[in-house]
């Protein structure tokens, strides 16, 4: 009789134990279904992050690209500006040095009649 109560008690207690054991089963299972959320959910997020860096750099490319020929296309236009303006400041210069040639020309002219006012 002792040993069938101690058979009893056994298996009550591997019963217990069995018992604890499957909660402790599905304890676990609940953490790492929930982790495994985390992981997607974290997944997801990264993949969002890179796409929205992706589409960032994409645009800001296409953006400097665009400035730069913007840029270009100002600086073929303002090339025969430069060059118009530096023939003007040729001629410029060119007009003045002879308006300066002709005043001393004028100068001296007027220099020698006056000397030459004396002379008979």
């Amino acid at each position: 009789v002792p040993k069938s109560e101690e058979f009893k008690t056994g298996m009550s207690e591997l019963q217990a134990r069995q018992e604890q054991g499957r909660v402790c089963l599905e304890e676990l299972e609940k953490r790492l279904e929930g982790k495994a959320d985390v992981k997607a959910d974290a997944d997801v997020e990264w993949r969002k992050a890179v796409d929205e860096l992706r589409a960032g750099l994409a645009g800001a490319k296409d953006q400097w690209q665009s400035s730069r020929a913007e840029l270009e296309s100002r600086l073929q236009q303002r090339l025969p500006c430069d060059e118009q303006l530096e023939a003007a400041v040729a001629e410029l210069k060119t007009r003045l040095e002879a308006s300066v040639a002709d005043d001393k020309l004028q100068t001296t002219v007027q220099k020698l009649q006056e000397g030459l006012q004396g002379v008979p």
